[in-house]
């Protein structure tokens, strides 16, 4: 389980995760969970509340809830902030795919 004192051990073991950081009530950030979990083949997907995680705000310098971070073996790749469309999330995950397996040869 994620917890905000073994995020940087959870987070560096996994070859890419998603997560999405949201504030109490969010309600485009609830809208963004089923456009994420269509990704659960790919990556390992987390949500968490922003105030349960102030040291992982800090290591990945996190300004603003409503982002969702993508992270290749602990080290982020990219975000995007605020809801995004299916097939915009879609292309985005497209394009880091193929950064990460760059990055892996």
């Amino acid at each position: 389980m994620l917890k905000d004192n073994n995020f940087l051990e959870i987070l560096n073991s996994e070859r890419f995760a998603i997560v999405s950081i949201s504030g109490n009530g969010c309600a485009s950030c609830v809208a963004m969970h089923d456009v994420i979990n269509k990704y659960a083949d790919i990556a390992k997907i987390y949500f968490i509340e922003a105030q349960d995680f102030p040291q992982l705000l800090d290591h990945y310098k996190i300004e603003q809830t409503n982002v969702t971070i993508f992270l290749h073996y602990g080290k982020m790749i990219g975000n995007v902030k605020g809801y995004q469309p299916e097939e915009i999330f879609g292309l985005y995950i497209e394009a880091l795919e193929d950064k990460m397996k760059k990055e892996d040869d």
